[in-house]
């Protein structure tokens, strides 16, 4: 009992739960126990942790991204890349044998050169040809380098045949591989194919139409 018109203390002498619980005085007057605060910090804890990990997430995604794009760029390098172009060779240089009671075999070789306009520059182009022809017609092997404008090279080996049509006109048709490339192109592979005619005798001009099929670089 306390002194008349005294208030109630709010000081108990009950010690509080163990669980930490605070204690408050209810509408009434009287003191009582409230629910625990000590988890208070937990769930601000976790809040907080769930906020930065939704503030990390666009970051990480943004360095996956420019990580892809980076593999992109670089990746573009080891696709296909086919050129096509259409060039006329002149004959620089031959070396050429007849063999036969006509001279109706022929064989030796051609060097022949021109230049290939393109997207990127200038195509200057090389062939040696070798040859083994009857009456003009036969197979042939030899070789075709690629000079691009970024001055990187890139080197064929070729094998084809050629045929005549009935006005005279030579046909021909051939595959090649790529030997490798320098510069720019080193490493270079693939394949490519060529189709061309001759209007007159061995060692005049002629017009090719030239795929190129390269892998592994980047021409540029």
């Amino acid at each position: 009992m306390g002194v008349p018109g005294e208030r109630a203390p709010l000081i108990s002498n009950h010690l509080p739960p163990a669980s930490g619980a605070f204690l408050q005085t209810p509408a009434d007057g009287t003191l009582g126990p409230v629910r625990s605060a000590a988890r208070h910090p937990v769930r601000i804890i976790s809040i907080v942790l769930v906020v930065l990990a939704v503030a990390a997430g666009p970051a990480a995604a943004t360095t996956d991204a420019r990580s892809t794009s980076g593999s992109t760029t670089s990746g573009s390098t080891t696709g296909t890349q086919t050129t096509t172009f259409t060039v006329t060779l002149t004959s620089q240089q031959t070396v050429l044998e007849q063999l036969g009671a006509g001279g109706e075999i022929t064989y030796g070789w051609n060097e022949l050169t021109g230049t290939a306009p393109s997207a990127s520059g200038d195509i200057g182009v090389t062939l040696l040809g070798n040859v083994e022809y009857s009456n003009g017609v036969g197979p042939f092997f030899g070789f075709m380098t690629l000079k691009f404008a970024s001055l990187s090279t890139v080197g064929t080996r070729l094998t084809g045949k050629a045929t005549k049509d009935s006005s005279g006109v030579t046909h021909f048709r051939a595959k090649m591989r790529i030997i490798g490339g320098s510069a720019a192109l080193i490493g270079a592979k693939g394949t490519g194919s060529f189709t061309g005619t001759r209007r007159d005798d061995l060692g005049g001009a002629v017009e090719l139409d030239v795929t190129l099929k390269m892998r592994g670089v980047d021409i540029g």
